[in-house]
């Protein structure tokens, strides 16, 4: 891409991912002048034993540390009213969050607290900006995630907020703390990041530092999601779960390392329309968000091509590598990126005997709802006519020609 005359990125994160990554981090808080830290997760993770591990890490820096393992997915801002308590009462000066999701809400919405005031809370929720810097956050994934955990939003309650102060200081990605996860839920995460990856192609202000991280999230999804669920499944094509025995480890992992990069890549980049859809999608008819993305993703992209006259082709670099890429002429690429996306979710809909759907079809959305879906679609900027016609499409399974 050609250099912008005038762009922004902004990425505090330090990233450590890896084999004994845990022992990085009490050297990691240290730097930050962080010496005693709070530790926020759910039950089951502590009776898995990776607060153990985490406490281990941390066995010869003398360093307290206290842990809070009541976070489910009913936390709410009154337990961040607990916490808040929690937190100053025992001198803390830091965040770990050990979990994805509601724990990483949680732990940020807390950060906002304890780094100013709680009223600080009701200012936000009123519009005002929110200040910083604040306190250390540190994130540490036991599954595959969101994709959003790594970015400046969190939601809790009717609070949602949005800013770069709220982007985790730093990500410990350590295999010893990937629990046994759903292969759908790992093929939701991928979906997600695959969309926001491939959306940064496709956003006009999208910026070569973006694009960097785009690009290794697209690579690391398409070279490791297929054979990570392939080796999920057993000779009767029954789905097992992503245990360590399958030999899974580089795939796993990587999937995981690339939640984190969709979410420096969602910081810095505008929501397209595969995302922007997907979201209403999802909540319309119940269905994860990743996988709503990923199944409108391809009719979402022929669009943009055709009727925004979008570059698809430079996508498959990553894809395909360099060697591939440079063998296919300019004018086939565009079909090999959508063709490789919309092979993968056919093959993803076989292995999970429809779990991962193919088409809108599949999860019986009607005309009715699809008319809904493309008007609040709308009102977030979109037209609403090309919003039907990707519906359209992606009911039928029919690609987007013209």
């Amino acid at each position: 891409m050609q250099l912008p005359d005038f762009f922004e990125f902004m990425c505090p994160v330090k990233t450590g991912s890896g084999n004994q990554a845990l022992e990085h981090l009490p050297s990691d808080l240290a730097a930050l002048d962080a010496r005693k830290p709070l530790i926020l997760t759910e039950k089951k993770n502590r009776e898995k034993g990776l607060v153990d591990h985490l406490v281990q890490a941390f066995k010869t820096w003398n360093i307290t540390l206290g842990v809070y393992d009541g976070i489910d997915e009913t936390a709410n801002l009154g337990t961040v009213k607990g916490l808040y308590s929690l937190y100053l009462d025992r001198g803390f000066d830091c965040i770990i969050a050990l979990g994805n999701g509601q724990v990483m809400n949680v732990a940020k919405i807390l950060n906002i607290a304890v780094s100013g005031k709680p009223e600080d809370l009701i200012a936000i929720k009123d519009g005002q900006a929110l200040r910083g810097p604040l306190k250390p956050l540190v994130y540490i994934p036991v599954v595959s995630g969101n994709c959003t955990e790594t970015s400046g939003d969190a939601c809790l309650d009717n609070l949602c907020v949005s800013s770069m102060h709220l982007m985790p200081d730093i990500v410990t990605i350590d295999p010893r703390m990937l629990v046994d996860e759903d292969p759908e839920k790992v093929v939701n995460t991928a979906m997600a990041a695959l969309t926001y990856g491939i959306e940064a192609y496709l956003d006009p202000k999208a910026n070569p530092f973006a694009l960097s991280y785009a690009q290794l999230t697209v690579d690391f999804i398409m070279n490791n999601l297929m054979d990570l669920i392939r080796e999920s499944m057993v000779p009767k094509g029954k789905i097992k779960n992503l245990i360590w025995e399958f030999k899974a480890k580089k795939e796993r992992k990587a999937i995981v390392n690339a939640a984190a990069m969709a979410g420096y890549v969602y910081a810095n980049t505008e929501r397209g329309l595969a995302s922007t859809l997907g979201f209403q999608v999802a909540e319309t008819c119940g269905i994860p968000q990743g996988l709503a993305m990923g199944l409108l993703l391809p009719f979402a992209m022929e669009a943009s091509a055709k009727n925004e006259g979008q570059d698809l082709g430079q996508i498959m670099l990553s894809m395909a590598g360099i060697e591939v890429f440079c063998c296919t002429p300019a004018g086939q690429r565009s079909d090999y990126v959508v063709n490789r996306i919309r092979c993968a979710q056919n093959e993803l809909f076989s292995l999970t005997s429809g779990r991962v759907p193919r088409t809108l079809e599949d999860v019986r959305v009607s005309g009715k709802t699809m008319e809904d879906i493309a008007e609040k679609t709308s009102a977030r900027g979109f037209d609403k006519t090309l919003c039907l016609k990707v519906l359209e499409h992606a009911f039928e399974g029919k690609p987007v020609t013209r």
